[in-house]
């Protein structure tokens, strides 16, 4: 997705706090929607700026006491927010976001069982948070934590929502950029893969991880197919490994 503005954004938040303020002052013709709130914390996620995932859940929390205060259902926070807060989280270049985004997919499970139906944690905001893990920065104790988040959260997601092909490529992608290149992340990995064959989510961007983590001819015992030009076809695979992949993500440009 193209790039927005950093200042565009901020004047659609100023917009919005001028909502909430008006709102407040008893001018509900115009009401600061969870709908409006998401929007903006989408927007911020594009942009680049260096604290976008503060800003988008600095909206979050605004949106959140809005609800409390007034128990309007259309400001009601709900899974969709709270996803797009953690994209925004795992997509900055914040230290620590892997734990952040942990912090708030937790409070969306907390909430889901205490009865909130709307903060089911989602596959998007799962896989969110996998990724922020994915690219956390640091070296060390900050890689493990990372990785042992993305394990756990993998680990117990299929309660709420069960992991697609960007679930499984981006855990993959985890294991690729945290745990130390050998005999480990390559066993790691190849278990993965074979669990999302069972799952029969293989699609582009799984094979692309493997393709690009793996050695040739590792990719080839694990797929029983001939590495050509650096890659294999998906087409060349079980159509079994692919069945609950969305059929118009299955064609890779390289097909």
């Amino acid at each position: 997705m193209k790039s927005k503005e950093p200042g565009s954004v901020q004047h659609a938040q100023d917009i919005y706090d001028e909502l909430v303020e008006a709102y407040r002052q008893g001018q509900t013709d115009v009401i600061p929607s969870t709908i409006l709130a998401t929007t903006i914390i989408d927007t911020w996620t594009h942009t680049g700026d260096v604290n976008a995932g503060d800003k988008a859940e600095a909206m979050l929390l605004k949106q959140q006491q809005l609800f409390n205060d007034y128990k309007d259902e259309s400001m009601r926070v709900n899974s969709h927010c709270y996803g797009a807060t953690i994209n925004a989280i795992a997509k900055s270049r914040q230290i620590g976001k892997a734990e952040k985004a942990r912090v708030l997919l937790y409070q969306m499970i907390d909430a889901y069982k205490a009865g909130d139906r709307s903060l089911r944690p989602t596959v998007h905001a799962c896989t969110a948070v996998i990724n922020a893990c994915a690219y956390t920065l640091g070296e060390g104790n900050e890689k493990k934590k990372a990785l042992d988040i993305a394990s756990s959260v993998f680990k117990i997601m299929p309660e709420y929502a069960q992991p697609n092909e960007f679930t499984y490529g981006t855990f993959l992608m985890a294991c690729k950029n945290l745990i130390p290149k050998g005999a480990a992340r390559d066993s790691a990995m190849c278990t993965i893969f074979r669990h999302c064959c069972s799952n029969g989510q293989v699609g582009g961007k799984v094979i692309e991880v493997i393709e690009k983590s793996l050695s040739k001819e590792q990719v080839e015992k694990l797929t029983k197919v001939q590495v050509k030009d650096g890659t294999i076809k998906l087409s060349d695979l079980p159509t079994d490994w692919s069945r609950n992949v969305d059929k118009t993500k299955l064609t890779r440009k390289k097909d």
